[in-house]
């Protein structure tokens, strides 16, 4: 009668994942336990099966990664969940600091060993409000409305593994390209050692999960109970919760429940696939009436191999099966099998919502076919508009697509939009949110002034090389002196003798001239871009002393024509003086305490912990760009 909700942590212990996350008000993961995508599913699925609204995540809890999590991993942390149905980010880490007065603050139960400290004491704080912008922006988007999914795994094990066995990005609390190189050791080692049936289990059904999701499919794990108590056919399709489901996978299933078994023959009469990887149960699951029901399970089981059961090898890409053999249409199409592309649709009454996010440290481009004719609401439109949502500055841009294409309407003799094309550029783990609405809809915040997409056509390149750079550096004992260099050449901080042990921020500053420089040519379709090139963590940009942006993730680049130019009209004249430049670094605290372990006993816990990369590595790069209609 209180109506009190409870939030709950319901794995590392031998029960269905599934069903106790399912009798949670609000189940909650945490990126400690297990990093994998496939592991954050079990709790997002619940959450989509079960019909939970929130689903909760403890999150930047990573053992032995305390001081290490800079913007970009705090923002590559918070999109691996929600592409994986987790959207409530609980921050791991703020502790409770009764004495204030005491630098860097000690109290009973601090963040070092298993998360960052996210205090006052961090010297990323003043930026807390951005990231957490961004993450707003998110949750706002995914605690409302229903997730689309057309694939199922069904996972009956008790318990999931703790072991990494993904080769994912931060499954172990570290970034490649942004980090330091996976941590060694025997705690490293027992982690990732696959022994039991149960890791090799999970093992192969995140990597068959990563081929569902680099051909397009968004799929939701699935146990006994959502199968036999909490799903009907709905049509062709499987409904569970918010899930419409095309295709039911089991992976290595040497027995399942006889319950299960018994609506096969209902799931297969509707046109669902039902997919088993590497074997066939040859029994059910349990010991009750097992005598009969063992060969019930084997005689339903033959006679359904004729009549639209599949066995297939883990040798067979799955994904590309679904959509090659077995016709299934996934949500999105990428040109050609991308790697680590991940993706979440969530519809909101009859509007559409699409994130997606690079898991590589790498630029890349991609065309993305969006499979419109699926949508919910939108089935009789045949124009449509296409947003793009900046989660930053919650800025709302018209983006226009590549191509469409039109299939028959089965309702009239006039043809329907199927699918949208587009040409897609991603930044390191960049991500993106899309939004689709009916040609006549628009979203509440759209300003039709705001500049609508184009594509970026780069010219003239200009590199910036001699650089002065001013370091305040805090030895053990809370003395303070400045380190001042001039550099012709710029270099991560741990190659600089005086700067090793430095946490910045560091003050780079430079001066240019662009009005000397003949390749320029000013007119309306030209924008000046300032690019940093590589920068670890955070960049802080004034120009004549006026702040132009401050930069948490890449892309390191920002547009500076109106701060170097003059406008009138749409005719932007370079100003004709030296431009002063500065560029202030911060980065995290780690090489700071290295420093103060090498110095102190009391500071021993850090003497051995890795440096961080840190500082403007560059190149620095004056980039204009032509603006060009797609």
């Amino acid at each position: 009668f209180l109506d009190i909700k409870h939030r709950i942590q319901t794995y590392g212990m031998p029960v269905d994942l599934l069903k106790t996350f399912g009798a949670s008000d609000i189940p909650e993961t945490e990126t400690l336990f297990a990093g994998s995508l496939d592991f954050f599913k079990i709790a997002g699925s619940a959450g989509i099966a079960y019909e939970k609204p929130i689903v909760s995540s403890e999150t930047f809890s990573w053992m032995k990664k305390d001081l290490m999590t800079n913007p970009i991993k705090w923002k590559v942390a918070c999109d691996r969940l929600i592409v994986s149905g987790i959207n409530q980010i609980v921050y791991h880490g703020w502790s409770y600091q009764p004495n204030p007065d005491k630098y860097p603050g000690h109290y009973s139960w601090r963040g070092h060993g298993f998360s960052e400290d996210l205090s006052p004491h961090s010297l990323y704080w003043k930026y807390y409000p951005i990231l957490n912008g961004y993450v707003s922006r998110l949750q706002y988007i995914f605690q409302q409305g229903e997730t689309v999914a057309n694939v199922g795994i069904f996972y009956d094990k008790w318990n999931y593994t703790y072991k990494h066995l993904a080769n994912e990005e931060l499954e172990d609390g570290t970034l490649p390209g942004f980090d330091v190189k996976r941590v060694s050791g025997p705690i490293s080692w027992f982690k990732r050692r696959s022994r039991s049936e149960l890791d090799k289990h999970n093992a192969l059904q995140q990597e068959l999960g990563h081929q569902l999701m680099e051909m397009g499919y968004y799929y939701i794990h699935l146990n006994a109970e959502l199968l036999t108590e909490k799903s009907e056919i709905v049509g062709n399709k499987l409904k569970i919760g918010s899930a419409e489901l095309d295709a039911l996978i089991f992976i290595e299933q040497s027995s399942i429940n006889y319950e299960v078994i018994q609506r096969f023959d209902e799931i297969i009469n509707a046109g669902i696939k039902i997919i088993f990887i590497n074997q066939l149960p040859t029994r059910q699951s349990g010991y009750l009436n097992y005598k009969r029901n063992d060969k019930l399970v084997r005689d339903k089981i033959n006679e359904l191999q004729d009549h639209g059961l599949d066995l297939i090898s883990d040798n067979i890409h799955l994904g590309k099966y679904l959509k090659s053999k077995l016709n299934i249409r996934s949500d999105l199409t990428f040109n050609q099998s991308e790697s680590d592309f991940h993706y979440i649709h969530q519809r909101i009454g009859h509007r559409h919502f699409y994130f997606i996010r690079s898991g590589i440290q790498y630029s890349r481009n991609v065309s993305v076919i969006f499979n419109v004719a699926e949508m919910k609401g939108l089935e009789n439109d045949k124009n449509f508009g296409v947003y793009e949502l900046d989660l930053w500055t919650g800025d709302i841009l018209k983006f226009d697509y590549l191509s469409k294409t039109s299939s028959p309407s089965s309702s009239s003799s006039s043809s329907s939009l199927s699918s949208l094309s587009f040409n897609l550029k991603f930044g390191p783990y960049e991500s993106k949110l899309f939004m689709i609405y009916a040609e006549k809809d628009t979203p509440v915040n759209y300003d039709d002034n705001v500049q609508r997409y184009q594509v970026l056509q780069d010219i003239n390149p200009i590199r910036l090389q001699s650089w002065n750079l001013k370091v305040e550096k805090r030895d053990v004992n809370g003395q303070t002196h400045e380190i001042d260099l001039n550099l012709s050449k710029l270099k991560d901080w741990r190659k600089i003798k005086n700067l090793k042990y430095c946490s910045g921020p560091g003050h780079y500053t430079t001066t240019f001239n662009l009005w000397k420089n003949e390749e320029i040519v000013m007119d309306p379709n030209v924008r000046v871009f300032l690019d940093l090139g590589k920068v670890n963590d955070v960049a802080e940009i004034s120009i004549n002393n006026e702040h132009v942006a401050t930069l948490l993730v890449p892309y390191y680049q920002v547009d500076i024509t109106d701060y170097i130019s003059e406008t009138e009209g749409n005719i932007h004249t370079l100003i004709n003086d030296e431009i002063y430049l500065k560029i202030t670094v911060t980065g995290t605290l780690q090489n700071r305490f290295v420093g103060y372990g090498k110095q102190h006993e009391d500071w021993k816990t850090f003497k051995r912990r890795i440096l961080m990369p840190l500082g403007l590595i560059g190149p620095v790069r004056i980039v204009l760009k032509r603006l060009v209609n797609p």
